[in-house]
């Protein structure tokens, strides 16, 4: 009876992600001491309606994501590793602020992102973004052949993709390729989105 209130109130909370490989389902009755001492400290985690948050977590469901930091300054000791374990690589620098994504909309564009940055120009690109939000992401950039954004409901997934980056579809380059994935029948779809490729 509580899952659909839990399911709303999650998603649209500030919901922040600690990791502990060693605790259970229950670590306040497997290990009481330890779970009152987490609760009492600053504990490493993230903030899952970000996008940063939310490729954490594709990245420990399997997914492959790039290498990634999320910064608030912009010199940190954990942006000078990421440069050392990728030399001569581009990157992504992106906004990651709980005010752009939710539950209920996407507020892309709300501020910029700077692809394809060499190394020496990444500090300036965290700088200017970082006087729009509180936080950035610099991620390893990666030429795709084929990108697209999913949108999850609970009675269908709709996929729009473009050959290359994505940037084509965002900036209007590219008329996508769109697919509906769907619980209803095949006359609902076709009804309603006679140009979708079914899957």
């Amino acid at each position: 009876r509580q899952a659909a209130a839990w399911s709303a109130i999650l998603a649209r909370a500030d919901l922040h992600i600690s990791l502990r490989p060693d605790w259970g389902h229950y670590p306040w009755i497997d290990d009481p001491e330890g779970f009152v001492h987490w609760l009492e400290q600053e504990v490493a985690d993230f903030r899952a309606h970000t996008k940063a948050g939310r490729l954490m977590l594709a990245k420990l469901a399997g997914l492959r994501v790039p290498a990634q930091v999320v910064l608030t300054q912009t010199h940190s000791p954990e942006l000078l590793s990421l440069f050392e374990e990728h030399p001569g690589a581009l990157w992504a620098v992106r906004s990651s602020g709980v005010q752009e994504d939710g539950a209920d909309l996407s507020r892309a564009g709300l501020s910029r992102t700077f692809l394809r940055v060499p190394e020496d120009r990444v500090s300036s690109s965290i700088d200017s973004l970082l006087k729009e939000t509180e936080a950035v992401l610099v991620q390893r950039f990666v030429a795709p052949k084929c990108s697209g954004v999913a949108f999850a409901r609970h009675l269908a997934v709709e996929v729009e993709w473009v050959h290359g980056h994505l940037e084509r579809l965002t900036d209007g380059l590219s008329m996508p390729r769109r697919a509906i994935i769907s619980r209803m029948p095949k006359a609902w779809r076709d009804t309603f989105f006679p140009t979708t490729h079914n899957l």
